[in-house]
């Protein structure tokens, strides 16, 4: 019986190490999809240090790896716990509807998708709302 439960432990961290993997690598790609690489490197290296720990359990003997096991799937439930458990009232604003016009121009992707030197950007340079 002693055996059967280290068994699954070791089998449950493996997947746990395996999926926290896939999971991030998965989001990374999506990054470079989006050409967004500073932020797929930063993805790759969280899954990479996520899931190292319970691969080390399994895959690496050293002396007491069962309670490590133990503990870091145990940290990991309560971790998943905290982040799910609703705590404190919702505030729900009154009116969030801006009460003046927004210029969608200057929002953050608009911005990124004007190439130096077109007639775009110079006409929103032109009116201040782009300087560099």
């Amino acid at each position: 019986m002693q055996v059967d439960i280290i068994h699954f432990m070791s089998v449950l961290s493996a997947t746990i190490g395996v999926f926290l993997l896939a999971l991030t690598f998965g989001a990374a790609i999506v990054s470079l999809k989006e050409h967004e690489f500073r932020a797929a490197g930063m993805i790759a290296l969280l899954g990479v240090l996520l899931s190292l720990p319970y691969l080390v359990v399994v895959f690496i003997p050293f002396p007491n790896h069962e309670i490590a096991a133990m503990f870091l799937l145990i940290m990991g439930a309560l971790a998943v716990a905290i982040l799910l458990v609703p705590l404190g009232q919702n505030q729900i604003a009154e009116d969030d509807t801006p009460k003046i016009r927004v210029d969608e121009r200057d929002i953050m992707f608009a911005r990124a998708r004007l190439t130096p030197g077109s007639t775009a950007r110079c006409r929103f340079k032109d009116q201040g709302l782009f300087c560099s």
